[in-house]
């Protein structure tokens, strides 16, 4: 009687790949190995033999798919890109505020609500009295206005809220609705600038540049440097999303010396050093840094006091604020 012996699994467990039929000499020669389930050895017939050499060549199919799957999978995870999830966390520190988040702004603001009136809030990304002033409008008249961080009282009603640290006409404008006993908290729809004037030693100085937004090449603001060892601080400017170019104060979108780019992104807080030349205005590098970057000084240069200022202390010189015009 023809036959073709094959070991056949049981049903708790799944057919191996690639499934082999022995017959009785060369099963007594490939015994099973002691650490694998009880094989039985059975005789089938041609139609069951066909059906085996399919099942057996669909497992090694599936199992090249993983294969490949895990090899695209290595492939991608090694090469240049990193992960969505890494970029966004160095996007985050990158672009990251000084300030806490929005929750936390509210909660440490101390503004009483009166009776029957409503607040709006508008999130500092900064230190607050570095950043200008929000204004809120009820169509076109200016009903108030109030620093950021803080709440903005005002009676329930659909208001304009005005950001920006340049003409009014290129503030970004957030329509909210506020309700009596509650507080508005504004959406984030504007960029922040914090940019650094320093000359080729690192040391800062009240550098004059210019601000022009790339998207209709108008200009938005002139600004200065801070020197943050006299004890004044950086202004944070606050801008529509967008790309800008920096360049001389008075200079045109078409300068192709002593100009930089920057990116601004909506929610963000860019940090940015500009080196100029004190003496001539010339400009000799610019980019986007980390925020520890921003406020330090070379080792070499460091006196007793600039130290001081390094570490967070009290400088010997008065503190001033909003020493950069717009």
């Amino acid at each position: 009687m023809a036959g073709i012996y094959g070991y056949q699994a049981p049903e708790a467990q799944q057919p191996r790949s690639p499934a082999y039929h022995f017959g009785a000499a060369e099963a007594a020669r490939h015994p099973e190995p002691a650490r694998s389930p009880p094989w039985r050895l059975s005789t089938v017939g041609p139609r069951a033999a066909t059906q085996g050499r399919q099942e057996a060549a669909a497992a090694r199919n599936e199992t090249s798919r993983r294969c490949s799957s895990l090899v695209l999978t290595a492939t991608l995870l090694s090469g240049l890109a990193p992960p969505a999830d890494a970029q966004t966390a160095a996007a985050s520190e990158v672009y990251r505020w000084l300030a806490p988040d929005a929750a936390a702004q509210a909660a440490a603001d101390t503004t009483a609500i009166p009776l029957g009136a409503g607040a709006i809030l508008v999130p500092a990304m900064s230190e607050a009295d570095n950043e200008p002033q929000a204004l809120v409008f009820r169509g076109d008249d200016q009903v108030a206005s109030g620093p950021n961080g803080a709440r903005i009282v005002v009676e329930p009603g659909a208001y304009t809220v005005r950001v920006g640290s340049g003409p009014t006409p290129q503030m970004v404008s957030v329509a909210v609705d506020v309700q009596a006993g509650a507080t508005t908290v504004v959406p984030v729809r504007w960029s922040g600038l914090r940019i650094e004037v320093v000359d080729e030693s690192n040391l800062p100085h009240r550098g004059a540049y210019e601000l022009i937004r790339v998207t209709d090449r108008q200009p938005f603001t002139v600004g200065f440097g801070a020197d943050t060892l006299q004890g004044e601080q950086l202004r944070t400017l606050l801008m529509p999303p967008g790309l800008y170019r920096i360049v001389q104060p008075g200079a045109n979108y078409r300068a192709r010396t002593d100009f930089a780019t920057v990116l601004a992104p909506e929610g963000g807080l860019v940090h940015y050093k500009l080196v100029i030349n004190p003496d001539d205005g010339r400009f000799r590098g610019a980019g986007v840094v980390l925020p520890a970057e921003l406020g330090a000084v070379p080792e070499l240069s460091l006196s007793p006091w600039s130290r001081r200022y390094m570490l967070g202390l009290s400088a010997p010189f008065g503190s001033t604020r909003n020493v950069v015009g717009a």
